[in-house]
């Protein structure tokens, strides 16, 4: 009896491998969703002021990514940062950043970056890529590109195979195309216009997308 059982085991695993293979190329196959892992992902900012950088990150974000790492397909990502607490080795940056001088967080306590075009996600080579989207900032848009690398892993220790992406990226701003800095600091003889954004995110792929 258990040689007939192990026989159909056999049998059934090697009628559906055609199933298998064709979903897993299926061009019609929903993209799935990747969510961040809690507790592994930053998004930082660095300026220069008057010849020393000033660092700084933004704690509090969400995310939500479609990718067909299968197909190389890319499908919508859309993130959203809190304006309303920002974190800096510059004391006076965290007190005032959030004001209305400058982020504005009381009538914009969200920045935006979104995209849904598949045609603007690329694949240069290797691990580089790049996407271009939409940024909604201190009540202004901007379009963007953003260039950045990323490692795929399967972790088959789990009772059903996870997969996991580690993303690291980096873009300019100019905070004067946002309005960022009013009066005196519109002058960038002091503090530069440009801002360099960096990220490290740490997603897994989830079935269903996040609520």
């Amino acid at each position: 009896m258990k040689k007939w059982i192990k026989y159909w085991r056999w049998m059934a695993a090697v009628l559906l491998m055609p199933l298998c293979a064709s979903a897993y190329t299926d061009p019609n196959r929903p993209i799935p969703h990747w969510q961040l892992v809690p507790g592994k992902s930053t998004i930082s900012w660095a300026i220069k002021y008057s010849g020393q950088t000033i660092h700084g990150t933004f704690p509090d974000f969400i995310a939500d990514i479609t990718y067909d790492e299968r197909r190389d397909k890319f499908g919508r990502a859309y993130v959203k940062i809190s304006t309303v607490k920002v974190l800096s080795d510059d004391k006076d940056a965290q007190d005032y950043l959030p004001t209305s001088e400058w982020l504005g967080a009381d009538d914009y306590p969200f920045a935006i970056f979104e995209t849904t075009q598949m045609d603007i996600f690329k694949h240069l080579q290797g691990d580089q890529y790049s996407l271009q989207g939409d940024l909604i900032l201190h009540g202004f848009k901007g379009h963007i590109t953003i260039p950045f690398t990323m490692h795929l892993a399967v972790d088959k220790e789990t009772w059903t195979p996870t997969h996991y992406a580690i993303v690291d990226g980096q873009t300019s701003l100019r905070r004067l195309d946002y309005k960022i800095g009013q009066g005196d600091w519109t002058r960038t003889d002091a503090l530069a216009n440009d801002v360099t954004i960096s990220f490290h995110l740490e997603a897994k792929q989830v079935v269903q997308p996040p609520q």
